[in-house]
């Protein structure tokens, strides 16, 4: 099958570097699904990778993109509609993408068509847009991994407190969100005044303790 997709040969600014082309696929083997790509999520690591800031390709060209929603178009055989996380993933099906599970170097995400592998594949969250699915994994990993390294988890939260510095940021916010879900305390801070309110809403809620603290940083 005739694809498109995004690469590039060498580093430097992407309006310089990146090249739409042509790609031939096969059919999807077992355990691997072919996707017809519905919308992509941009993120400061794909800046990255084309200006050779983040981890390096194993050659080039190289494909790019790790977040992306799409739709099944067609699934390996030994394992067509073989049960994924509570739910069935099969032709047809709405998926979005675990990014540290997909291939960026010979696949990614930056295309129209694609083959990847099913372990990769996850349902898009109910009343999530397109364009939701695929902005939404990436943080969530990025900072279960954070706070993980910080001793923080979901069976380790008694006695914890989370301050969410930047706490009006994509990332301050998914931080406050995780903390609330698992029942730690929270506080958290912002130096803009219109962003309080809504931030002092996020981090109001602790176990065991009196609500979360709004610090206001001005200047």
């Amino acid at each position: 099958m005739k694809s498109h997709t995004w690469q590039f040969d060498r580093h430097g600014d992407p309006a310089d570097v990146m090249h739409w082309r042509e790609q031939e696929l096969p059919e999807p083997g077992p355990g691997q699904a072919l996707v017809r790509i519905r919308s992509v999520g941009l993120n400061n690591s794909d800046m990255n990778y084309v200006s050779g800031q983040y981890f390096p390709p194993e050659e080039f060209p190289t494909c790019q993109g790790q977040e992306a929603v799409g739709d099944v178009l067609a699934l390996g055989s030994e394992l067509q509609g073989k049960p994924l996380r509570d739910d069935e993933i099969k032709v047809g099906s709405r998926i979005a993408f675990l990014p540290m599970l997909v291939d960026t170097q010979s696949m990614g995400v930056f295309r129209d068509v694609g083959l990847y592998s099913q372990s990769a594949l996850v349902p898009v969250p109910a009343g999530f847009s397109d364009a939701e699915g695929a902005a939404y994994w990436e943080g969530i990993i990025t900072m279960v991994g954070a706070l993980d390294m910080a001793g923080a988890g979901p069976d380790s939260v008694e006695g914890k407190t989370l301050l969410g510095t930047a706490g009006a940021s994509g990332m301050g916010v998914i931080a406050l969100k995780l903390a609330r879900a698992w029942g730690m305390r929270t506080i958290a801070n912002t130096r803009n005044t219109r962003k309080a309110k809504g931030i002092a809403e996020r981090a109001a809620h602790g176990q065991g303790a009196d609500g979360g603290t709004i610090s206001e940083q001005v200047g």
